[in-house]
């Protein structure tokens, strides 16, 4: 048997806060980073009511 206070804790709790922050994040520095996306980047951001800032 292993304890709880022994092994790592894998993962955050849930909270009731939103995930968008982290979703625009990964938006503009993952899934359309770079100059070739930065149209869509700026309208995908624009909609969700994010300003992403370089």
């Amino acid at each position: 048997m292993i304890h709880s206070s022994v092994c790592p804790k894998l993962f955050k709790e849930p909270s009731s806060k939103s995930n968008k922050p982290i979703i625009i994040n990964a938006i503009a520095h993952c899934c359309l980073a770079g100059k070739v996306n930065e149209t869509q980047k700026n309208v995908i951001l624009e909609v969700s009511g994010s300003s992403y800032v370089p």
